[in-house]
């Protein structure tokens, strides 16, 4: 299976482990399981653990396909807080090509190389102003 879909109620998010092959149709197929309520709250709010995907073959057209899919129905794109957790330098460059294109988006993107960070960055909102 491309996409591992797990919610943890004591973090507040989801996480998403990507494995090969992996494809612009199974990030649409985790985004639906989020938002559908089934397993957890209809949050976007989420870790992508993509450690285990060769991001160097990933193409400008692969992140549009992603950046201008169609969104889950209901689901406001723009509150959701997204971490992109990648394991080696070029995929860290990759990632963060992805954030600047989804610039346009309203979603709050940030990439990490560290989990502890990620997780930590994912919590901030969490915690009460």
């Amino acid at each position: 299976m491309p996409a591992e879909t797990d919610f943890d109620a004591e973090q507040g998010f989801w996480t998403i482990l990507c494995r090969e092959p992996f494809r612009v149709e199974d990030v649409r197929a985790a985004t639906q399981v989020m938002k559908s309520g089934r397993h957890g709250p209809p949050t976007g709010n989420a870790l992508w653990d993509v450690r285990q995907i060769d991001l160097a073959s990933v193409q400008v057209r692969h992140m549009r396909q992603v950046i201008d899919g169609p969104s889950v129905p209901g689901h406001d794109r723009g509150r959701a807080r997204i971490a992109i957790l990648v394991g080696s330098t070029v995929g860290y460059g990759v990632a963060r090509m992805y954030q600047a294109y989804a610039d346009e988006m309203a979603q709050v993107i940030q990439v990490f190389d560290d989990l502890e960070k990620a997780h930590a960055w994912l919590r901030e909102e969490q915690e009460p102003a």
